[in-house]
């Protein structure tokens, strides 16, 4: 015989066959599917409690899984399932994945803010960064949270015991700067018989970093060593809200740019990389955004000096090619609009931080015999990013 006991607001309100229905987890009441509970139990006998893994597998477990007895206790969910296992869902871990938003809310903590020409670049002094806690550290992980940018000012130059480097600046938020081809970290800098565009003096446009990377970097931090150069200021621009901008304005081209996948390639140099994607990858779980009626954005894909030959219009209706050529048009009017890019010079002593899905970044041409440039630039995987964001999130709540 089946037994279960409710108490007031937090309080089992029903059971079924598939569900435990939990009232007090919000305004209305919530279903949690028999199975989702039961596969994810976190017992010390589901949970290892020194490496938090789980220590069966999902492929064990009987669809057909049922509890035998629950109750709201000590402010969890106490079950006693079908299977002879006991579980204990506490309170907060039940709110946590109450819905889809909640659990993107735990998860990612994404508070977009869009990016103009009127915009401020959110700006951190190195000694208080660098300390990896407190309100300067806190600054610089919301500041790349909302805005994708962040410019770090008043490092050393060539002084303290280790010396500043991109690295050690870049480990504060990602542990382990990403290893590519180009290096741990790697010199920004014109020179002879360039591998790369950005290794020249002249113009660069708008673009993000190693598209044709299965898995393309998330932050990349430049920092500035040397720059007494006439030109070569920097320009950042939101693809973000350029996205948004063609899906208020012509949502079949949107939904195109969605769509048709680029080709991204590097193909010198000993190498070939390669891969093909949409330029706008929206979530695929999770929330809604109320001012578009469709997923929020993951991250862009926007690199037009590493494009390739664009094999998809091979494959696609002229109208489905008219849609994406509008939809791509608009992007780039709205990201070539001045009103629409942030613009300064970068100083010896600073290191800009970006969003490498998300913000774009040009430079304008210089005169390399005006003076010295050199900047030394690496990257950081966003997964390092969201982890360190998360986990000082979790702190200061606590």
């Amino acid at each position: 015989m089946h037994r279960f006991v409710q108490r007031r607001s937090f309080s089992i309100e029903s059971v079924s066959k598939t569900a435990i229905t939990i009232a007090g987890l919000g305004p209305k009441p919530v279903s949690f599917r028999h199975f989702f509970l039961r596969d994810g139990s976190q017992s010390p006998e589901a949970v290892d409690p020194n490496t938090r893994q789980k220590t069966f597998n999902t492929g064990s477990l009987n669809a057909d899984v049922r509890p035998n007895f629950a109750v709201v206790d000590n402010n969890s969910l106490v079950v006693d399932w079908s299977d002879g296992h006991r579980s204990v869902y506490s309170k907060e871990w039940l709110e946590r994945y109450s819905s889809a938003e909640a659990t993107v809310d735990y998860r990612r903590l994404q508070e977009w803010k869009p990016l103009s020409g009127d915009s401020k670049v959110q700006k951190v002094e190195y000694k208080d960064y660098i300390k990896g806690h407190g309100a300067g550290y806190k600054e610089a992980l919301e500041a790349l949270n909302e805005y994708g940018l962040l410019q770090i000012t008043g490092i050393p130059h060539g002084e303290g015991t280790p010396r500043p480097t991109v690295e050690s600046i870049a480990a504060v938020i990602g542990e382990f700067p990403r290893q590519t081809f180009y290096g741990t970290s790697w010199n920004v800098k014109s020179v002879q018989q360039p591998r790369n565009v950005a290794y020249t003096s002249v113009y660069l446009p708008l673009h993000m970093d190693l598209l044709y990377y299965e898995s393309p970097p998330g932050l990349q931090f430049l920092h500035v060593v040397e720059n007494s150069t006439t030109g070569g200021e920097s320009i950042f621009a939101d693809s973000y809200a350029a996205a948004i901008d063609v899906s208020a304005n012509d949502p079949e081209a949107y939904q195109a740019i969605c769509e048709v996948p680029l080709t991204y390639h590097y193909e010198n140099d000993g190498r070939h990389y390669f891969q093909m994607r949409p330029m706008i990858v929206e979530s695929k779980y999770g929330k809604i955004d109320k001012n578009t009626g469709r997923p929020f954005i993951d991250h862009l894909n926007y690199s037009p000096p590493f494009q390739g030959p664009l094999d998809a219009v091979r494959d696609i209706s002229d109208a489905k090619l008219d849609a994406f050529l509008r939809g791509l048009k608009r992007f780039e009017a709205f990201i070539g609009d001045p009103r629409n890019q942030l613009e300064f010079r970068m100083n010896p002593g600073t290191c800009i931080v970006f969003h490498n899905r998300r913000v774009l970044h040009a430079r304008r041409e210089f005169d390399a015999s005006s003076g010295s440039r050199w900047f030394k630039g690496t990257y950081v995987d966003i997964d390092a990013f969201y982890s360190a964001l998360r986990t000082f999130t979790k702190k200061k709540n606590n």
